[in-house]
């Protein structure tokens, strides 16, 4: 199994190797094995214990570094990143206003996530307009790959312990929207801008 973080049961060597060449030990491919995740399944490195999981935390933590009572607006808060950020704002003490483009993902951030504020659109962009002028939004670039040695080498409070220990507990639940089947992937890569996807997408094959 392969994500975007460079999961693979099986680990290379070399692009020469994997191709069926020869080891090369100049190039290795950065891939690493799923760890031991105990009763989770193996789909959430592809979530929460992925790129999206490390986007959320780190985003979220390092760059905004919300303090307890202060206000999260969180956008795309049905999707893979959006509604682990709302989460992990919550455990934080934040007050969470979120935005979501359906019923059923308002439902889900409701009922579910039960999040302060729900709202069926987006943020538009006057309000964040105002926010600039004022001075009082950060902007910045954000690059997860720049967090992945912290991810993992990071003593048992690092991004990716805390995630996994917020999962067993119950902190942070992770919805996933399954397509069947390896010919359906370009039907479930099509959903995801049409955001017909709650929580993280995946492809059984």
């Amino acid at each position: 199994m392969l994500h975007p973080g460079k999961w693979r049961l099986e680990v290379p060597h070399s692009l020469d190797e994997r191709k069926g060449g020869r080891k090369n030990p100049q190039r290795p491919i950065p891939y690493m094995r799923v760890p031991d995740l105990g009763s989770l399944s193996r789909s959430i490195t592809l979530g929460a214990l992925g790129m999206p999981g490390l986007t959320a935390y780190y985003g979220l933590l390092d760059i905004c570094q919300p303090k307890k009572g202060e206000t999260v607006l969180v956008n795309s808060a049905g999707g893979a990143v959006g509604s682990l950020v709302c989460q992990i704002a919550k455990i934080k003490g934040c007050t969470v206003i979120a935005f979501a483009g359906s019923e059923e993902k308002i439902s889900w951030l409701k009922n579910e996530l039960h999040l302060d504020h729900i709202d069926f659109k987006s943020a538009k962009s006057p309000l964040v307009d105002a926010f600039i002028l004022k001075k009082d939004l950060k902007i910045q670039g954000f690059h997860a790959f720049r967090w992945y040695i912290r991810w993992w080498n990071d003593t048992s409070t690092g991004g990716f312990h805390q995630m996994k220990q917020w999962i067993q507990e119950g902190k942070i639940k992770c919805r996933e929207t399954k397509t069947k089947g390896f010919e359906n992937m370009p039907r479930a890569l099509l959903g995801i801008f049409k955001g017909e996807n709650i929580g993280k997408a995946i492809v059984e094959v």
